[in-house]
């Protein structure tokens, strides 16, 4: 990605911010600063009243403390993880703009029936942390707040 490039955010229709799962299943597996772009991100799209503001990249490197390059490593991580899809478009001074659009984050069920997802989760946190989740998370669940 450039040093500074101007990007946009979009939301799919049905997309609702889940920290939970955010935390408990995407975290582990792609760290700490694609957490927060993501938790940024989201922000942005639920208290902007504009549709189409563009923003200007330094301002959120500023915000997450981290380098350009921090911030497309955490970009493609977000991607690869399928919470986020970029595309390239350009504006009527020929300038790039990245359009990002939030995908929302799988649910339990749904994030460890995924083999791949599962196993990066259970590498990154260990059976037993794993077997938390899984009480935790599971429909006799005995927590309590």
């Amino acid at each position: 990605m450039f040093n500074n490039f101007f990007f946009t955010v979009k939301k799919v229709n049905e997309f609702k911010l889940n920290i939970n799962a955010l935390y408990d299943l995407y975290l582990p597996v792609v760290g700490q600063s694609a957490t927060s772009f993501y938790v940024i991100l989201s922000n942005m799209v639920e208290n902007n009243k504009q549709i189409d503001l563009t923003l200007n990249s330094d301002g959120i490197c500023k915000q997450l403390n981290v380098s350009a390059d921090e911030l497309s490593l955490a970009k493609d991580k977000l991607e690869a993880i399928g919470l986020l899809s970029t595309f390239i478009s350009t504006n009527n001074n020929k300038d790039k703009i990245f359009i990002f659009v939030l995908k929302p984050a799988m649910a339990y069920d749904e994030f460890i029936a995924n083999p791949k997802l599962k196993s990066l989760l259970i590498n990154q946190i260990g059976t037993t942390n794993f077997e938390y989740l899984e009480y935790k998370n599971g429909p006799t669940s005995q927590l309590q707040d």
